[in-house]
Parts: C-alpha cells; structure tokens; sequence
C-alpha cells in the first residue's frame, strides 16, 4: 500500500513522502529467451531472492524522490531537462507540452504534478486525467539509475550506482545493498514466474483485456493508472509487466546472452542499454508484450519513434540477503554473518555486527591456516559493517574469515568457498 502525505498547491499537487510496495521473488532457474525471438534459449540460475516493485514507479512515487534530489544538490534544472551526474536525466513537462506530467517552479523551487492538455505526444482523455497513479516517464537510463540512488540516500542506504554506470564484477548489482534497476535476468525470471510462460499472465494471446498495448489498434492511446489491468497480473502478483511504458533495466546490451549462466550481469560496459516490458503503443507483431523481448537503445533516449511512445520508466529492485531483516541500529550481540553470496566468484560480502564500539580485526586464511588477508583492523563502531572480498588474485577452494573484536577477545569465524 501506498501512503503519500498530498499537501496541496496553486499550479497542482506536491507529494512529499512516498511508499513504494515491493513483492519478494524467490532465488531460482528459469530458461531465458524466447524460441524464435530471442535465441538461443538458455538456463540461467538466479542465486539470490530479490524484491521488486509491484508496479512501475508512479509519478506519485518519484516526486518526492525527485524533489530531495534537487534539495541535496544532486539535480539541477535547465530548460526542460533534470540534469545530474553530467548527464540529462528526464525530460520535463514545459507548457504548453506534456511529457512526464512533472512541471518545476523556478520561483518556488518545487516540483509538482499537473496534467497538461494531452498525455503522451498529443492524446489523452477528455476531461483530463490525475496523473499521480500514472508511471513515472520520459527517463534517460542515467535518470532512471539515479532514481534508484536517491531512493536509497533518502531511506539512509549506500548509493548503488554514483555514477559508476558500469556493471562487473567490482561493481556486481547483485551484491548492491540500496535499490538498483533490476538486472535482465531478474526481469525476465520475475515476469516469466513460476513456469517459463511467454506473457506475465500465461501464455494467452495479448488483447486490451490484459494489457494497455496495441493490438492492431490501441487499446487506450496513453498511459493509464498502474494496476489497471488485474487479469494481466504475473502469478507474483506483478502488475504492468506487459504494456503501460517500457522499463529500463541495468544491462548494456550483450548479444552473448548464453555465456553467462549464474547471475548474469550483461555486458560490463558498452553504448547500449536495454529495456523491457513494452508500452502502451507497443506492436503485438513485434512480441514486444513477451517476457523474452528485449530491446537495445542508447542510455540517453527518452523515447523514441511511434512504436516507444510514452518513454520509459521503470521499477526499483532490491538483493535480499541472509540474516538481514530487522536489525536494529545497536544490535544486542557481537556477532559474524553469513557472507553473500557463498560459494562466491567474482565477490562476497562479508558482514557483521557490533553491540559497542571496539578495535576489530577481520582475516581471510586459507584451509591449511594460513594467513591470506587483512580485510578490516582498527576501530569500529556499533552496529553493522561490511567488507566486500573480491577473488581476484586468490586461488579456488575453502577459506575461512575470522573476525575478533579486540577489548573482550571475542572471536567468530565461517568457512566461504571460491569457484572459479
């Protein structure tokens, strides 16, 4: 459930606080691609649970993310575009266009939602529309990345991206701690759930009953309020997966799909990022509505020719890890957690906590008792800390991290395994 606190104002509405629900999905194999469409179909094994948006991010949702953004300095406004991080971010509404339903008042500072005479290049219903429900658009992938971040600045989480768009294995989206952009794999595993099906509602043949999408005609012309399309909900209970807008998802394009069978990551660099989902003006003869479509387009598009209309928005993601859920800031013991993932390549995290401040010492040794690292020493206050281990330059095998806290002597140790 959504719980937004709506103050009201002159030029439309000011959102300031945002809840966005998030649906568990389960670690899992699933077969990725589709026969004919996106070859060759392959096994891919998701190591992880992970939490995603129900819908995609609404209007109502990013605003206030997008207003603490400006207020912290990390977005700046010239003309029509948010701008941060060097990059532009999202195209705003200017009168008398209607883009994203997002206006900003260089007055006031603010930004507010207000419907303009159409939605989405000139159609929209008569009568207007209240654009609060509606998704989130007009995104550059940059945006939608920094949206994930400030999300989890404002929710006191590590930035996943800062800037650092690329996606290897020092900087593995699948060990990120805050929100990101789903990788392809969880978005296609997420949507295809729990039987490979071709749509996110089975394997019924898309029709206006399903999903806000182009079926030889249009089924509305314009966006629509997330969720209104229940029959088309993925058996997780994902609404949208097919149709509305296009979502960004992480990965530069790769077109060697098939490589990388555990917790694909994509290309780890490159000029092309992909999207998925189709929209509202999306062509059921180009099967955009399949869960094995994917599409390439440069990270600054906001949209694109007729057939990406409405621009693209996006859902947030979250890893969920191990022994994570309800800790309190000072927990009530010393104590080392699990690392994530274990067995691990190309990385792990290694977390623990603290019930006071104390001089720590974390090692890494090898399965004869060696001494291999000294991943942490000095002095650590209370609460949780992690340390990310990288398996470069160590060999395959068992090893053992060891962590002790120096005042009371306290010692804990847990065995994690390098494939490689």
């Amino acid at each position: 459930m959504r719980l937004p606190l709506i103050l009201a104002c002159l030029t439309g509405t000011v959102l300031t606080s945002t809840a966005i629900e998030m649906l568990q999905v389960p670690a899992g194999s699933f077969m990725m691609g589709e026969e004919g469409l996106t070859e060759p179909m392959h096994l891919v094994s998701l190591t992880h649970d992970f939490e995603m948006s129900r819908t995609e991010v609404t209007a109502g949702d990013f605003l206030p993310v997008l207003q603490w953004a400006y207020d912290h300095g990390y977005a700046t406004v010239s003309g029509d575009w948010v701008r941060g991080y060097g990059r532009d971010l999202m195209r705003l509404s200017v009168a008398p266009y209607t883009f994203t339903d997002i206006h900003f008042d260089a007055q006031t500072e603010q930004f507010y939602l207000s419907a303009g005479y159409g939605t989405y290049g000139g159609w929209g219903p008569v009568g207007g529309y209240n654009p609060e429900n509606r998704p989130t658009h007009y995104l550059t992938w940059f945006g939608a990345a920094a949206a994930c971040d400030w999300l989890s600045m404002m929710n006191d989480l590590p930035a996943f991206y800062n800037g650092n768009w690329n996606s290897d294995e020092f900087h593995n989206p699948y060990t990120a701690l805050g929100y990101r952009l789903a990788t392809e794999a969880e978005w296609e595993y997420a949507a295809s759930f729990p039987d490979d099906r071709s749509y996110p509602w089975g394997d019924a043949y898309p029709t206006c009953d399903l999903a806000n999408i182009r079926p030889g005609y249009y089924c509305v012309g314009w966006g629509v309020d997330v969720g209104s399309y229940p029959n088309g909900r993925s058996d997780i209970g994902f609404d949208d997966m097919a149709g509305n807008v296009y979502e960004w998802v992480n990965d530069w394009f790769s077109p060697n799909t098939s490589v990388q069978a555990q917790d694909p990551l994509g290309a780890p660099t490159g000029t092309l990022k992909q999207i998925r989902g189709g929209g509202w003006a999306a062509s059921i003869e180009w099967q955009q509505m399949n869960t094995g479509y994917r599409r390439s387009l440069e990270p600054t598009a906001t949209a694109g020719s007729p057939w990406f209309a409405g621009g693209f928005g996006l859902r947030v993601v979250r890893t969920l890890f191990p022994q994570t859920s309800d800790i309190q800031d000072i927990p009530s013991n010393f104590r080392l957690l699990d690392a994530y993932p274990n067995p691990f390549n190309p990385s792990t995290v290694i977390r623990f906590e603290l019930d006071q401040t104390d001089m720590v010492r974390l090692t890494l040794h090898d399965s004869r008792g060696a001494l291999v690292r000294t991943l942490a020493e000095g002095l650590h206050p209370s609460g949780q800390s992690e340390i990310r281990l990288y398996a470069e330059g160590l060999a395959s095998g068992l090893y053992f991290v060891t962590l002790k806290a120096g005042s009371t002597d306290r010692t804990q140790s847990q065995k994690i395994l390098l494939l490689k």
